[in-house]
Order: structure tokens, then sequence, then C-alpha cells
């Protein structure tokens, strides 16, 4: 009773062991494959910026309003097209670890079908464990304050014309920093929707392993007389 009892603890662990792994590696896998986009991303907005700031000059006002909407524009529609073109990248882990604790699942199944089941001569089949996930929700983009207090000063004392080169170089910059912000924040978004389906994974493959269990000790306890119709309840569970 003490061995049946460790094997199943050791085959729990490895189901939860599976899972959590594949969790544990998933931010800095999603930022690596994130990373190859920076460069690209970056620049398509600074072409942006280039072709729409001669636009915004009337004053420094226009100029900051004008320059915050466009880059919450450029942003989300990058981070939204980043998305869905590494989405079937974003998820593998969850993939991954579904096809480990299927096969988990199966060979534990086999080696109590060995010892428990040849006698009815039914085997004994678990279903395989599907992985569902929704896509996380479109990033929220936070670009943050543009310029500070003493910008805002500056720009009632000098005129745009003095400012205009400074106000671009700022704006070329703010560019940068919000495109490595929000490719991070997009990392961790996945890692969170991947990590949720890992944890119902998780559960539903104990779930099953338990389920089978219990399904086998029923069998045991009353083979002897009720064997034929074991059988027929097996069929019909495999049928289902």
């Amino acid at each position: 009773m003490s061995d049946r009892k460790e094997s199943l603890d050791d085959a729990r662990l490895t189901l939860r062991l599976a899972a959590r792994h594949a969790a544990a590696g998933a931010r800095s896998t999603f930022e690596e494959i994130l990373r190859r986009d920076e460069e690209p991303v970056r620049q398509r907005l600074l072409d942006g910026l280039e072709r729409e700031f001669p636009a915004w000059t009337p004053s420094l006002s226009v100029a900051m309003e004008r320059f915050d909407e466009w880059l919450r524009d450029g942003v989300t529609r990058e981070m939204a097209t980043l998305s869905q073109r590494h989405r079937s990248e974003f998820l593998e882990p969850a993939r991954r670890a579904s096809r480990q604790l299927s096969q988990s699942l199966q060979d534990f199944r086999n080696r109590l079908a060995k010892h428990t089941l040849e006698a009815l001569g039914v085997p004994l089949e678990t279903t395989q464990v599907e992985l569902t996930t929704r896509d996380p929700r479109s990033p929220d983009i936070r670009v943050g304050r543009i310029f500070d207090h003493n910008w805002e000063l500056l720009s009632v004392a000098a005129p745009m014309s003095l400012l205009h080169g400074a106000v671009k170089r700022h704006f070329e910059r703010r560019v940068a920093d919000v495109v490595i912000v929000n490719l991070s924040r997009l990392a961790a978004q996945w890692e969170e929707a991947v990590s949720t389906a890992l944890r119902v994974l998780e559960k539903d493959s104990i779930e099953r392993l338990d389920a089978l269990v219990a399904t086998i000790e029923k069998l045991i306890a009353s083979a002897g007389q009720d064997a034929p119709q074991i059988r027929a309840d097996l069929e019909r569970l495999e049928s289902v």
C-alpha cells in the first residue's frame, strides 16, 4: 500500500514539475524573442516622427499634445502586431508542457495497466490533455510625461523656433524609451497568460491522474464478481 501511495505521489510531483518548469523560463524566452524587434519598431516610429513633426511646430504645447497622441497610437499598434506575430512562439512552452503531461499520464497508465488490468483484458486509455489559452489583452500603453515642468515653463519664455531642434531630439529619445518599456510589458503579459494556462493544465492533469487511480481501485475491489460489467462500463467510458 505504501509503495502504491509513493508511486502516486511521485506521479503527481512529476506533473507539477513539468508544468512549473515550463512556466519558469517563459519570461526570459519571451523577452529574447521581442528583443529582436526592438530596433525595427524603434526605426519605424522614428521614421514616422520625421514625417509628422513638421506639422507640430506652431508651439511647444501643440507639439507635446500631438506627440503624445501619435506615440500612444503608434506603440499600441506595434505591440498588437508583435503579439499576433509571435503568438505561436509564446504559446510553445504551454504546448510543450501539454505534450509532456499527456505522456506522463500515459506512462503512469501503462504501469498500472500492467499490474492491475491484464486480468480483465480491458485496456484503459487516458484522454489527451488539451490546452487552450487566450491572447492577453492589448497592451495598456503608458507613455508617461513627455516633458517635465521646466520644459513647460520654457515653452512660455522661448518661441518654438528656438526650441525646434531640442524638442525633436527629446521626442526621439522618448520613442526609444517607450519602445523598450512596452516590449518588456508585452513579455510580462504573455508570461501571465501562459502561466495561467499552465496552472489550469497542471490541475487538470492531476485530476485526471486521481480519477484514473480511483477507477482502477474500484476495478480491483470488484473485479472478482463483476468483471463482465466492468468491461462493458470501461468500453462505454472509452467510447465517450
